[in-house]
């Protein structure tokens, strides 16, 4: 028993280490509206909340799904370490590690050969396919899924009914492919326990399905339309057999794959595939007692939910994970372990699948690795461009980004997506109508989405319409209260405004959601300042300060209320500071604040140029150079 501990304890090891390399990884696609744009998961008080309602999966009503145990650990991960992906990655491949440490038990205690448990264990750890499931943080719910089901599997064989049971309610509450569970137990044990265990697994479904239907939660996950069943399963039967391949042959992943969907049985992919399914069927069938055979049915199980739940990603990876540990079974299961050839074969094989491993984890660094390469093996799949446009806008290179999002918006024009991403691109290049025309047209799609609301208040901001950016920020702020960057530029538009009051409500909201920065610091203090309430300014720069070492805005913001409060000069101050950074306006501003006060109207009038020339933006500027030009007018009239 001690030796299988370590036997185990040796491929969980073995898992960790391959993918160490994922750990330097980023957020991706669904990561950023089920995690990062996910208010639910900023918020404590919506615990109770993630086990009755599926709205709190993500930060898009459209994407609701019941995943209550996936949403409490991003929250939890979230209060120990916030947004560092790296503590969420280190969650994906322990869980992965864990679930190889169980493949390594289950085959060594069915088979009662520890040698071929390890090395049923080991390969499915250190399988390319199964980057996926550790790269990309949304697909945690698989791993979760399957960890619980192969535990109740484990426990149940060994007759802890109690523990297998709990489970198998974890797994569910993780994914709702976990309803395999039951039907894996029969295909797995049919020996000493099946009888007495089985049933705990299929009562525990039939409950779970009927809470489900009674609270429309799977409504409610599918409440949009994909493709017609019929399609479906055309589609899905061809699919099967590209998994098949994909297993076999890890050497052509990708976030993405180039299955089209068939639409008539009689295509003939879709009859070759169904032929070999119907093969792989009556052999698991006839051959059931046989270990190869258990592992070919288990890989039928794996694949299975796909052909009854149409989903709108045709091929994803992380939907092989249970195939994955069947297929392997089906292999050594059917093998002589202590064969000399077959063990170099297998360390080979071991050896390949490692560094396959090892490269498809370094493809997953950042949205522009991992689009890229995509790109490169489907160069025709909208998603692909959308999301290499959007990767390429982050690295600055905005002419290629508006390349790759105008090949995105010719592919699918009906993929708010694109468009929202066009907007940011156009934005970039300064061409501000098409962005806030992308911006409405993604808007027009997607009502729902609080970040387009969002972006589109940040560009009515930059261009001095802050009335329409209040609008705006305000609309995404009822979409998502806990958006920090939203509440940030709500208060620099009301600040810009002059609704002083109303930017200091903003900005402290921003800092109750989370959003502390030297920057936010910084705003709220120059809005106490104007209001006269020195203290909390003061208290609020030497924040922005401590928070922003190196910029100097902050810092000579403080000296100079520091200065003004012990009713000392800093005109001066403000004037050797211009020169020192010619390009900030704020100094500039603050800078023909204090001419302004010392009544020298000519030098505060060329200040105020200065400021508007620098922010073009500024009303505040233009207001205040409109009131000294009136001053200075009249002060003419009466020395005439």
């Amino acid at each position: 028993m001690s030796s299988m501990r370590w036997i185990a304890a040796s491929v969980f090891l073995l898992a960790c280490v391959s993918h160490l390399n994922s750990l330097g990884g980023d957020f991706h696609y669904d990561d950023q509206h089920s995690l990062v744009e996910n208010p639910h998961v900023r918020d404590p008080g919506a615990i109770v909340a993630y086990f009755s309602d599926p709205a709190t999966f993500s930060g898009e009503a459209a994407m609701a799904m019941y995943r209550p145990l996936v949403v409490l650990s991003y929250a939890l991960t979230y209060a120990l370490a916030g947004y560092s992906p790296w503590p969420y990655l280190l969650f994906n491949m322990l869980v992965h590690a864990l679930v190889a440490m169980l493949v390594t038990l289950l085959v060594a205690d069915r088979t009662g050969q520890v040698v071929l448990g390890w090395w049923t264990g080991a390969l499915f750890a250190v399988h390319p396919i199964n980057a996926q499931v550790v790269n990309y943080i949304s697909s945690r719910s698989e791993s979760l899924a399957i960890m619980g089901v192969l535990a109740a599997v484990y426990w149940l064989g060994r007759g802890a009914r109690g523990w297998g049971v709990a489970a198998y309610v974890l797994a569910l509450m993780s994914k709702s492919v976990a309803v395999v569970g039951w039907p894996l137990l029969l295909l797995w044990d049919r020996g000493r326990s099946v009888r007495a265990h089985w049933w705990p697994l299929a009562a525990t479904t039939a409950l779970y399905v009927a809470v489900i239907i009674a609270n429309q939660f799977l409504i409610r996950s599918l409440a949009q339309d994909v493709r017609s069943y019929g399609v479906q399963l055309y589609t899905q039967t061809k699919a099967f057999a590209y998994y098949l391949y994909l297993l076999s042959m890890p050497v052509r992943l990708s976030v993405e794959h180039p299955l089209v969907e068939s639409h008539a049985p009689g295509e003939a992919a879709v009859l070759a595939a169904g032929l070999l399914l119907a093969s792989l069927v009556y052999l698991a069938v006839k051959n059931r007692s046989n270990a190869a055979a258990v592992g070919l049915g288990m890989a039928l199980l794996g694949l299975a939910i796909p052909f009854f739940v149409p989903l709108n990603v045709l091929v994803n990876e992380h939907r092989t994970y249970l195939a994955c540990f069947g297929l392997l079974f089906a292999i050594t299961g059917s093998l002589r372990a202590g064969r000399s050839a077959l063990a170099w074969a297998g360390a080979i094989a071991l050896c390949a699948l490692v560094v396959l491993g090892w490269q498809r984890n370094a493809v997953w660094e950042d949205e522009y690795t991992l689009w890229s390469a995509a790109a490169r093996q489907v160069p025709n799949a909208f998603r692909v461009q959308s999301n290499l446009g959007l990767a390429l806008y982050e690295r600055g290179e905005l002419a290629a980004a508006h390349q790759a999002l105008s090949r995105a918006l010719e592919l699918n024009p009906r993929y708010a997506r694109s468009w929202s991403n066009m907007g940011l691109v156009s934005e970039g290049l300064g061409h501000y109508g098409a962005a806030e025309s992308a911006y409405k047209t993604a808007l027009d799609l997607r009502p729902d989405l609080a970040g387009l609301r969002a972006n589109l208040g940040r560009l009515y901001l930059g261009n001095g319409r802050y009335g329409e950016a209040i609008a705006a920020l305000e609309q995404a702020l009822a979409l998502d209260p806990g958006s920090a960057a939203a509440r940030t530029n709500l208060g620099l538009a009301h600040q810009r405004a002059g609704r002083l009051d109303l930017a200091v409500a903003a900005y402290r909201r921003a800092l109750a959601t989370g959003g502390a920065s030297g920057e936010l610091y910084n705003n709220l203090g120059l809005a106490y300042q104007d209001l006269g309430r020195l203290d909390e300014a003061e208290a609020a720069l030497a924040k922005a300060v401590a928070m922003s070492a190196g910029e100097a805005e902050a810092a000579i913001n403080l000296k100079v209320l520091q200065l003004r409060r012990a009713g000392l000069e800093s005109v001066a101050l403000f004037e050797e500071m211009t020169g020192a950074f010619p390009q900030r306006a704020a100094l500039w501003r603050s800078l023909a604040s204090e001419y302004a006060a010392r009544g020298r109207l000519d030098a505060a009038i060329a200040a105020c140029r200065r400021v508007i020339a620098l922010d073009p933006t500024d009303q505040q500027a233009r207001a205040n150079l409109d009131a000294l030009l009136q001053k200075q007018r009249g002060q003419e009239v009466i020395s005439d």
